[in-house]
Protein backbone atom coordinates (compact mmCIF):
# COMPACT_ATOMS: atom_id res chain seq x y z
CA UNK A 1 0.00 0.00 0.00
CA UNK A 2 2.61 2.47 0.81
CA UNK A 3 5.08 1.78 -2.09
CA UNK A 4 1.87 1.98 -4.83
CA UNK A 5 1.13 5.60 -3.45
CA UNK A 6 4.90 6.53 -4.02
CA UNK A 7 3.85 6.48 -7.60
CA UNK A 8 1.71 9.79 -6.81
CA UNK A 9 3.72 12.91 -6.55
CA UNK A 10 2.15 14.99 -4.36
CA UNK A 11 1.85 12.25 -2.02
CA UNK A 12 5.78 11.96 -1.96
CA UNK A 13 5.59 15.95 -1.96
CA UNK A 14 4.25 15.15 1.57
CA UNK A 15 6.38 12.58 2.64
CA UNK A 16 9.46 13.12 1.53
CA UNK A 17 9.28 17.06 2.20
CA UNK A 18 13.04 17.02 2.74
CA UNK A 19 14.49 13.61 0.81
CA UNK A 20 18.05 14.24 1.54
CA UNK A 21 17.41 14.38 5.29
CA UNK A 22 15.07 11.77 5.42
CA UNK A 23 16.97 9.34 3.43
CA UNK A 24 20.01 10.77 6.06
CA UNK A 25 18.45 10.02 9.18
CA UNK A 26 17.10 6.41 7.68
CA UNK A 27 20.97 5.52 7.69
CA UNK A 28 21.75 7.34 10.69
CA UNK A 29 19.56 5.26 12.38
CA UNK A 30 20.76 2.07 10.80
CA UNK A 31 23.98 2.41 11.78
CA UNK A 32 22.90 2.93 15.43
CA UNK A 33 20.98 -0.27 15.18
CA UNK A 34 24.64 -1.77 13.49
CA UNK A 35 26.65 -0.44 16.17
CA UNK A 36 24.17 -1.75 19.35
CA UNK A 37 24.49 -5.58 17.96
CA UNK A 38 27.84 -5.44 17.98
CA UNK A 39 27.99 -4.39 21.61
CA UNK A 40 27.39 -8.40 23.10
CA UNK A 41 30.59 -9.42 20.70
CA UNK A 42 32.69 -6.20 22.80
CA UNK A 43 31.47 -7.94 25.75
CA UNK A 44 33.15 -11.15 24.83
CA UNK A 45 36.15 -9.40 23.59
CA UNK A 46 36.59 -7.95 27.29
CA UNK A 47 35.94 -10.86 29.64
CA UNK A 48 38.17 -13.70 27.28
CA UNK A 49 40.74 -11.30 26.09
CA UNK A 50 41.67 -7.94 27.96
CA UNK A 51 41.16 -9.10 31.59
CA UNK A 52 44.05 -11.50 31.00
CA UNK A 53 46.23 -8.46 29.51
CA UNK A 54 48.13 -5.83 31.20
CA UNK A 55 45.70 -2.44 32.61
CA UNK A 56 47.15 -0.29 30.08
CA UNK A 57 45.58 -2.14 27.42
CA UNK A 58 42.34 -2.55 28.85
CA UNK A 59 42.44 1.26 29.30
CA UNK A 60 42.68 2.12 25.82
CA UNK A 61 39.73 -0.67 24.67
CA UNK A 62 37.44 0.79 27.19
CA UNK A 63 38.07 4.35 25.97
CA UNK A 64 37.32 3.22 22.22
CA UNK A 65 34.52 1.33 23.97
CA UNK A 66 33.04 4.56 25.81
CA UNK A 67 34.19 6.73 22.56
CA UNK A 68 31.73 4.45 20.52
CA UNK A 69 29.02 4.24 22.91
CA UNK A 70 29.33 7.90 22.48
CA UNK A 71 28.87 8.36 18.99
CA UNK A 72 25.73 6.22 19.24
CA UNK A 73 24.54 8.45 21.75
CA UNK A 74 25.14 11.04 19.46
CA UNK A 75 23.58 9.46 16.44
CA UNK A 76 20.76 8.54 18.67
CA UNK A 77 19.93 11.89 19.83
CA UNK A 78 20.25 13.53 16.12
CA UNK A 79 17.81 10.82 14.54
CA UNK A 80 15.34 11.49 17.93
CA UNK A 81 15.45 15.26 17.52
CA UNK A 82 14.63 14.61 14.13
CA UNK A 83 12.33 12.60 14.19
CA UNK A 84 9.98 14.57 16.48
CA UNK A 85 10.10 17.74 14.18
CA UNK A 86 8.89 15.33 11.30
CA UNK A 87 6.35 14.28 12.24
CA UNK A 88 5.08 17.43 13.41
CA UNK A 89 5.83 18.98 10.06
CA UNK A 90 4.07 15.75 8.44
CA UNK A 91 1.09 16.77 10.64
CA UNK A 92 1.28 20.10 9.71
CA UNK A 93 1.45 19.21 5.44
CA UNK A 94 -1.56 17.21 5.63
CA UNK A 95 -3.43 19.40 7.80
CA UNK A 96 -2.34 21.88 4.71
CA UNK A 97 -3.48 19.23 1.82
CA UNK A 98 -6.90 18.78 3.63
CA UNK A 99 -7.82 22.37 3.75
CA UNK A 100 -6.18 23.06 0.26
CA UNK A 101 -9.19 20.09 -0.94
CA UNK A 102 -11.86 21.67 0.93
CA UNK A 103 -10.92 25.39 0.97
CA UNK A 104 -13.79 26.50 -0.76
CA UNK A 105 -16.34 23.72 1.09
CA UNK A 106 -15.27 24.29 4.91
CA UNK A 107 -18.58 23.75 6.02
CA UNK A 108 -18.62 20.16 4.39
CA UNK A 109 -15.12 19.82 5.86
CA UNK A 110 -16.93 20.14 9.81
CA UNK A 111 -20.09 18.17 9.27
CA UNK A 112 -18.85 15.34 6.77
CA UNK A 113 -15.25 15.14 6.92
CA UNK A 114 -14.40 16.16 10.44
CA UNK A 115 -12.88 13.15 11.02
CA UNK A 116 -10.06 13.62 8.87
CA UNK A 117 -8.69 16.06 11.65
CA UNK A 118 -9.30 13.97 14.38
CA UNK A 119 -8.74 10.10 13.67
CA UNK A 120 -7.47 9.54 10.33
CA UNK A 121 -4.60 12.28 10.29
CA UNK A 122 -3.63 10.80 13.50
CA UNK A 123 -3.66 7.08 12.34
CA UNK A 124 -1.98 7.96 9.16
CA UNK A 125 0.94 9.97 11.48
CA UNK A 126 1.07 6.28 13.64
CA UNK A 127 1.20 4.24 10.03
CA UNK A 128 4.42 6.42 9.17
CA UNK A 129 5.73 5.82 12.65
CA UNK A 130 5.38 2.21 12.67
CA UNK A 131 6.28 1.78 9.10
CA UNK A 132 9.88 3.20 10.36
CA UNK A 133 10.24 1.19 13.43
CA UNK A 134 9.26 -2.09 11.90
CA UNK A 135 12.21 -1.10 8.83
CA UNK A 136 14.91 -0.44 11.73
CA UNK A 137 13.68 -3.70 13.32
CA UNK A 138 14.38 -5.92 10.43
CA UNK A 139 17.16 -4.51 9.87
CA UNK A 140 18.60 -5.33 13.29
CA UNK A 141 16.92 -8.82 13.03
CA UNK A 142 19.37 -9.31 9.53
CA UNK A 143 22.23 -7.90 10.86
CA UNK A 144 22.19 -10.08 14.24
CA UNK A 145 21.40 -13.17 12.44
CA UNK A 146 24.58 -12.32 10.28
CA UNK A 147 26.58 -11.93 13.05
CA UNK A 148 25.33 -14.75 14.95
CA UNK A 149 25.94 -17.23 12.06
CA UNK A 150 29.34 -16.27 11.82
CA UNK A 151 29.51 -15.91 15.87
CA UNK A 152 28.54 -19.49 16.80
CA UNK A 153 26.22 -22.05 14.68
CA UNK A 154 25.40 -23.63 17.26
CA UNK A 155 23.85 -20.31 18.78
CA UNK A 156 22.25 -19.86 15.15
CA UNK A 157 20.43 -23.10 15.52
CA UNK A 158 19.16 -22.51 18.59
CA UNK A 159 17.63 -19.69 17.81
CA UNK A 160 15.94 -20.96 15.09
CA UNK A 161 13.98 -23.25 17.54
CA UNK A 162 12.17 -19.58 18.47
CA UNK A 163 10.77 -19.06 14.92
CA UNK A 164 7.81 -21.74 14.93
CA UNK A 165 6.89 -19.58 18.40
CA UNK A 166 7.14 -16.58 17.04
CA UNK A 167 5.31 -18.04 13.93
CA UNK A 168 2.54 -18.91 16.10
CA UNK A 169 2.60 -15.89 17.80
CA UNK A 170 2.10 -13.97 14.45
CA UNK A 171 -0.49 -16.61 13.60
CA UNK A 172 -2.77 -15.87 16.77
CA UNK A 173 -2.07 -11.43 15.79
CA UNK A 174 -3.98 -12.39 12.90
CA UNK A 175 -6.92 -14.51 13.92
CA UNK A 176 -7.48 -11.49 16.91
CA UNK A 177 -6.75 -9.23 13.59
CA UNK A 178 -9.50 -10.21 11.62
CA UNK A 179 -11.79 -11.43 14.82
CA UNK A 180 -11.75 -7.69 15.20
CA UNK A 181 -15.60 -6.55 15.69
CA UNK A 182 -16.84 -3.35 13.77
CA UNK A 183 -19.12 -1.32 16.54
CA UNK A 184 -21.26 0.71 14.33
CA UNK A 185 -20.08 3.92 15.68
CA UNK A 186 -18.57 6.91 14.16
CA UNK A 187 -15.25 8.06 16.34
CA UNK A 188 -16.01 11.90 16.17
CA UNK A 189 -14.80 14.12 18.34
CA UNK A 190 -16.60 14.90 21.16
CA UNK A 191 -16.42 18.45 21.25
CA UNK A 192 -16.93 18.63 17.57
CA UNK A 193 -20.02 16.94 18.34
CA UNK A 194 -21.47 18.89 20.89
CA UNK A 195 -20.43 22.18 18.36
CA UNK A 196 -22.77 20.44 15.76
CA UNK A 197 -25.59 20.46 18.48
CA UNK A 198 -26.01 23.93 18.97
CA UNK A 199 -28.58 25.24 20.70
CA UNK A 200 -30.22 21.44 20.39
CA UNK A 201 -29.08 19.59 23.17
CA UNK A 202 -29.73 15.44 22.71
CA UNK A 203 -28.51 14.63 26.30
CA UNK A 204 -29.13 10.95 25.32
CA UNK A 205 -27.30 10.85 21.98
CA UNK A 206 -24.26 12.29 24.03
CA UNK A 207 -24.44 9.12 26.46
CA UNK A 208 -24.90 6.63 23.87
CA UNK A 209 -22.06 7.99 22.15
CA UNK A 210 -19.55 8.10 25.03
CA UNK A 211 -20.63 4.75 25.85
CA UNK A 212 -20.60 3.32 22.46
CA UNK A 213 -16.74 4.74 22.32
CA UNK A 214 -15.67 3.33 25.55
CA UNK A 215 -17.21 -0.13 24.81
CA UNK A 216 -15.29 -0.07 21.51
CA UNK A 217 -11.77 1.05 23.07
CA UNK A 218 -12.20 -1.92 25.96
CA UNK A 219 -12.81 -4.33 23.39
CA UNK A 220 -9.94 -3.44 21.15
CA UNK A 221 -7.52 -3.07 23.67
CA UNK A 222 -8.38 -5.71 26.12
CA UNK A 223 -8.45 -8.38 23.14
CA UNK A 224 -4.30 -8.06 22.22
CA UNK A 225 -3.28 -8.14 25.97
CA UNK A 226 -2.83 -11.60 26.54
CA UNK A 227 -0.76 -12.15 23.65
CA UNK A 228 1.76 -9.18 24.09
CA UNK A 229 2.43 -10.37 27.56
CA UNK A 230 2.54 -14.45 26.47
CA UNK A 231 4.87 -12.71 23.93
CA UNK A 232 7.00 -10.42 26.59
CA UNK A 233 6.73 -13.68 28.82
CA UNK A 234 8.52 -15.69 26.05
CA UNK A 235 11.65 -13.86 26.34
CA UNK A 236 12.15 -14.45 29.56
CA UNK A 237 11.44 -18.00 29.66
CA UNK A 238 13.38 -18.92 26.35
CA UNK A 239 16.25 -16.77 28.14
CA UNK A 240 15.78 -19.38 31.51
CA UNK A 241 15.54 -22.06 29.13
CA UNK A 242 19.19 -21.01 27.39
CA UNK A 243 20.86 -20.59 30.69
CA UNK A 244 19.73 -24.07 31.85
CA UNK A 245 20.52 -25.84 28.78
CA UNK A 246 23.85 -24.34 27.84
CA UNK A 247 24.77 -23.24 31.40
CA UNK A 248 25.07 -27.20 31.86
CA UNK A 249 27.43 -27.98 28.75
CA UNK A 250 29.42 -24.98 30.01
CA UNK A 251 29.85 -26.69 33.64
CA UNK A 252 30.24 -30.26 31.59
CA UNK A 253 32.37 -29.52 28.98
CA UNK A 254 34.48 -26.61 30.26
CA UNK A 255 33.35 -24.10 27.57
CA UNK A 256 34.29 -20.62 28.27
CA UNK A 257 31.81 -18.49 30.09
CA UNK A 258 32.15 -15.93 27.71
CA UNK A 259 30.21 -17.61 24.92
CA UNK A 260 27.20 -18.39 27.39
CA UNK A 261 26.88 -14.04 28.03
CA UNK A 262 27.08 -13.51 24.68
CA UNK A 263 24.40 -16.20 23.49
CA UNK A 264 22.24 -14.65 26.53
CA UNK A 265 22.39 -11.11 25.34
CA UNK A 266 22.22 -12.23 21.72
CA UNK A 267 18.65 -13.94 22.04
CA UNK A 268 17.24 -10.65 23.87
CA UNK A 269 18.97 -8.37 20.69
CA UNK A 270 17.11 -10.81 18.43
CA UNK A 271 13.79 -11.40 19.84
CA UNK A 272 12.78 -7.86 20.86
CA UNK A 273 12.29 -6.55 17.25
CA UNK A 274 10.41 -9.84 16.29
CA UNK A 275 7.75 -9.53 19.01
CA UNK A 276 8.07 -5.49 18.27
CA UNK A 277 6.62 -6.46 14.63
CA UNK A 278 4.63 -8.97 15.62
CA UNK A 279 2.50 -6.43 18.11
CA UNK A 280 2.65 -3.70 15.12
CA UNK A 281 0.37 -6.12 12.74
CA UNK A 282 -3.11 -4.98 14.07
CA UNK A 283 -2.41 -1.12 13.68
CA UNK A 284 -1.76 -1.79 9.58
CA UNK A 285 -5.45 -3.00 9.42
CA UNK A 286 -6.65 -0.45 12.23
CA UNK A 287 -4.28 2.36 9.79
CA UNK A 288 -5.59 1.80 6.43
CA UNK A 289 -8.67 3.17 5.88
CA UNK A 290 -7.56 6.37 7.57
CA UNK A 291 -4.28 6.37 5.32
CA UNK A 292 -6.36 5.27 2.37
CA UNK A 293 -8.12 8.27 2.80
CA UNK A 294 -5.28 10.81 3.71
CA UNK A 295 -3.81 9.92 0.24
CA UNK A 296 -6.70 10.30 -1.59
CA UNK A 297 -6.43 13.77 -1.11
CA UNK A 298 -3.54 14.23 -2.35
Amino acid sequence: MFISSLKNKRFRDIIFFDRKKVILFLVLSIVSVAIYTTFPLITQFFIRYLYDSDLKQLFYFTLAFAFLFFIKLFIDIRVERYKSKYYLKLEKNLKESIYLKYENNLKKLVEYKSDLFTTNLNLFVLYVKILYSNIISIVQIVVVSFIIFFFDNTLFTYILYTLPVLFLFFLIGKKLEYSRENIPFRNEDFGLMLYKMKDKPDRKKVMSQLQQGLTKKIKDRMRHIPLNVSMESFITFFRLFYMAYFGYYIISMDIHISGLIVGLLYITVFLRPCIKIIQSMPFYKICARSYRKIISLS
